[in-house]
């Protein structure tokens, strides 16, 4: 029996790489907290490749959530070199464990290399330290959507209920 939510175990809880066509250059996601989660996976989603594009994504970790100082690479946390040739829509994830990092924060950083290319990522904060998890909600995350015995609930990203269907 499923005794605990998505909306409990699961955060929106860092800037996310909006859905948008990216120049061939590497553009990073905003830093996740982890002294609040557990484990964090990051979502890459590519949508049209440009002609010859290819993809990279890799993340890394700072005690700076700006990433503007002493920012490492992860060893082994990159995805293999998606390619235009591949064919369009593709996805793939980052998964990494608070016990593998050094560093306080971590974040993907997505590399498009030749032509631009429709991107998005998305970070997720998995295993709060403290429930619930959306307490952590970037304000990009402007709604939950819970089923629970054929009833719908739909919150806010602070908790609160906003309609009981």
């Amino acid at each position: 029996m499923i005794t605990n939510t998505m909306t409990l175990d699961l955060s929106l809880g860092a800037v996310q790489i909006s859905p948008q066509s990216l120049a061939p250059g590497s553009f990073g996601t905003g830093g996740l907290d982890m002294q609040k989660f557990l484990r964090a996976m990051f979502l890459l989603n590519v949508g049209a490749f440009g002609a010859l594009a290819t993809v990279d994504m890799k993340l890394q970790e700072s005690d700076d959530s700006t990433f503007a100082v002493g920012t490492t690479d992860i060893a082994g946390a990159a995805i293999t070199q998606l390619l235009a040739a591949g064919g369009n829509n593709k996805m793939a994830t980052i998964e990494v464990k608070v016990s593998q990092l050094t560093k306080r924060y971590v974040r993907a950083l997505v590399t498009v290399g030749v032509a631009a290319t429709l991107i998005s990522v998305t970070p997720v904060g998995c295993n709060p330290v403290n429930d619930p998890a959306n307490q952590n909600d970037v304000a990009a995350a402007v709604q939950r959507v819970k089923l629970t015995t054929g009833q719908v609930h739909i919150y806010t990203p602070s908790g609160l209920l906003i309609n009981d269907l």
